[in-house]
Formats: C-alpha cells, structure tokens, sequence
C-alpha cells in the first residue's frame, strides 16, 4: 500500500479533531467541576452517581428528624425540670406544713405558695415546641392541661399517641411524652 500525502494529511486532521474534541470535553469537565456531563459519557458512573445523590438526600432528610427529634426531646425536658423543681418546693413546703408549731396564718401562706407552684406545674406542662403543644399527643394544636382555680383539679385534654419519628430506615424513636402518661399520673 502507497502512503500519499493527501492520506497523512487526512489522519493528521482526524487526529487533531479527535485531540481537540477530547481537549474540550477536559476543558468542560474542569470548568464544571463533574467528570460526567451527560449520561452517555459513563452510563455506569452516572447510575452510581445517582445512587449516591439519592442515599445523600435520604441520609440528609434522616439527620433533620434527628436534629428536629432532639430539639422536641430538650424541650421536653425543660418543661419536665420545670414541673420538678415545683413539685420537690411544694414537698418541702408540705413536711414544714405539718409541723405543729405553725400558725394558721403561716399555713394560709404556704397553701398560697402551693397553688402558685401548681400553676407553675401547669404552665410548665402546656409548654409549645415551635407553636405545637409537647404533651398533648397527637392533638398538638390542644393545650393539654387545664387548671380549675376554684377546685384546683387539673384535667387532660389532649390524647395517649405517641409521636415517632422515623430517624433512619425500619428505626423509628419516640419523641413526645402523651400528659396521660405515668409521668403525670397522681400516683
């Protein structure tokens, strides 16, 4: 076979074009900072890619429950640190109460204190997260306790559901506290 000039200078040609089309897709990849950009390119690397992005945004989505698990769980137990702190006053107070020595004057006063540290209580456990009650159960738009001032009875308005959230795939954590739970409970 004749090698003819015409047919050096066509493959130098092809190779150039080969070379410069080669050189911009490397000039786009840098400039773009993918290494595939079209699916053709690696038909391979770009499902893997795919799979990625998808157990990223999956993963991301379990990490704000978590973060917003635990912003619900520290604002629980605010409210709960709150309604101990009047319930151990209120104890204390009590043992003083039942010493002898005390006149009805002073006994009248600690039954005020009381009652002033049973609205705390209250208070306390119709604490909102985010404008959504915490021990109301799933009725988070209720508030959940209510404070008959004449009988001081405190009744529950809310229900006994569980909130759960789901913090990574077939796991799934309790966030909330229902007021009908022992926790509250008059025993």
């Amino acid at each position: 076979m004749r090698i003819t000039n015409n047919l050096v200078l066509s493959r130098a040609s092809r190779d150039l074009t080969m070379s410069r089309c080669r050189l911009n897709e490397l000039q786009m990849q840098v400039s773009s900072g993918k290494r595939i950009l079209k699916p053709e390119d690696d038909p391979f690397g770009t499902e893997r890619a795919l799979g990625i992005r998808s157990a990223l945004r999956i993963n991301e989505s379990h990490l704000r429950t978590l973060e917003a698990s635990r912003d619900w769980m520290t604002a629980t137990e605010a409210a709960l640190q709150t309604m101990k702190s009047a319930i151990e006053r209120a104890y204390v107070l009590a043992l003083g109460a039942s010493s002898d020595s005390l006149g009805e004057e002073e006994r009248h006063l600690i039954a005020e204190e009381v009652k002033e540290l049973l609205r705390q209580a209250v208070s306390a456990a119709n604490s909102r997260h985010h404008s959504r009650f915490i021990f109301s159960g799933y009725q988070t738009d209720t508030e959940p306790f209510e404070l008959d001032e004449t009988t001081l009875e405190v009744t529950y308005k809310g229900d006994s559901a569980e909130i759960e959230h789901e913090i990574q795939p077939g796991h799934t954590l309790t966030v909330n506290l229902p007021g009908d739970a022992e926790a509250f409970s008059k025993s």
